[in-house]
């Protein structure tokens, strides 16, 4: 299964493009923005795999990606 959310914005000022996979072992993959990956699961844990500005992530693109595979309760 794939989702797409064009202009995700959480509240704080930000917004993003993410596209999710579901990844084979359990989670998501989710590419923020065309510039960032990360996994994701349904109880909000996010884990930063790679990106191309910021080496270990960005807490507020992590607490989007968080709130967002929450809200979609996805399957």
């Amino acid at each position: 299964m794939i989702w797409f959310v064009d202009r995700y914005q959480p509240g704080d000022g930000t917004a993003y493009t993410l596209h999710i996979v579901k990844h084979h072992h359990g989670g998501y993959l989710v590419c923020c923005n065309d510039d960032s990956m990360w996994l994701a699961f349904k109880d909000g844990e996010v884990r930063h795999l790679a990106t191309k500005y910021h080496p270990h992530g960005n807490e507020y693109t992590q607490r989007a990606i968080s709130t967002k595979i929450q809200e979609l309760n996805l399957e």
